[in-house]
């Protein structure tokens, strides 16, 4: 029974590692967004269509592990105070 769940920890940990990459692109992308378009993050968010911000929350949400280191990683590399 203890391997089952060492197993099940080890496949959740190796997936959020390979995220770590796709969640920083992300992160790149929305920022790029942002800058282009001159709005706050909450004004970027409110113009979202439905749709596209339920998928940004399942994007963020869903492994959010990942989401932190890769946004940590960004934030250290461009030197961002808010992302």
């Amino acid at each position: 029974m203890l391997w089952f769940i060492c197993l099940g920890i080890g496949v959740y940990l190796l997936i959020n590692a390979a995220m770590i990459p796709v969640q920083y692109s992300y992160i790149g992308e929305l920022r790029k967004r942002q800058q282009s378009s001159g709005k706050s993050q909450q004004e970027l968010y409110q113009d979202m269509p439905f749709g596209e911000e339920q998928l940004h929350a399942h994007q963020q949400g869903a492994f959010w592990p990942a989401s932190i280191v890769a946004g940590l990683i960004y934030k250290r590399k461009h030197g961002v105070t808010k992302v």
